[in-house]
């Protein structure tokens, strides 16, 4: 009885060192889950001039050109921006935008925007990352707009679209437009707030513009 006592007494004892042994083994050779650094953002510095750096013809002045380095001629660029009435992609940050550069394929833009506040870029950074926008991600171009009043951090996913049949900066009816940039969405915006949401809404979107400048 003595034996059999000590035995039962044992019995749990090796039981929960097998436990303790089989728990520990799940934690060798286990590295802990990190998360994604921030993203290194580009810097876009953008200045607005005056009329009175133009001449009769729109062109910027000589000394414009002297101070800023403008050599060759301009091109043009057409573009069209695609968001419901009551702009509804614009009002979560995003931006869809079709450009024709002369002599270029179309380009498709799906564009996130983040604010940044009092300057503190990497704050905007942070904020990105917590929304699945990290160093992780090379399907987006983080970039930051910096001009005098405030600056915006934006992830850009670019496509590109065939111009075939389409000369100079002629763009596409706002049906056929809205067409490619639906079948092109990036998955980030097509499930942005909920499924399917961003999709939904970019169909329900029309067409502001187009506009045609000189670059």
């Amino acid at each position: 009885m003595t034996i059999t006592s000590r035995t039962a007494r044992i019995r749990p004892s090796a039981a929960a060192a097998i436990a303790l042994a089989a728990s520990a083994s799940l934690f060798v050779g286990t590295t802990p889950a990190q998360a994604a650094s921030n993203a290194v953002p580009t810097y876009e510095v953008k200045i607005n001039l005056t009329t009175a750096a133009l001449d009769a013809s729109h062109t910027p002045l000589a000394a414009v050109k002297s101070a800023f380095g403008i050599t060759g001629s301009a091109k043009a660029r057409s573009y069209t921006y695609y968001d419901t009435s009551t702009q509804a992609l614009d009002a979560q940050g995003w931006n869809v935008r079709l450009r024709h550069k002369s002599g270029s394929s179309f380009e498709e833009s799906y564009k996130k925007r983040f604010t940044v506040t009092n300057g503190d870029i990497d704050a905007a950074l942070t904020t990105a990352n917590a929304a699945g926008f990290d160093s992780s991600d090379t399907n987006y171009d983080a970039e930051v707009d910096w001009g005098y009043a405030k600056q915006t951090l934006s992830f850009s996913n670019e496509k590109s679209h065939s111009a075939s049949g389409y000369s100079g900066t002629a763009m596409p009816s706002s049906s056929t437009g809205l067409s490619w940039l639906v079948n092109e969405i990036p998955g980030k915006l097509q499930d942005w707030n909920a499924d399917n949401w961003g999709k939904a809404t970019l169909q329900a979107s029309r067409s502001h513009g187009p506009v045609t400048s000189q670059v």
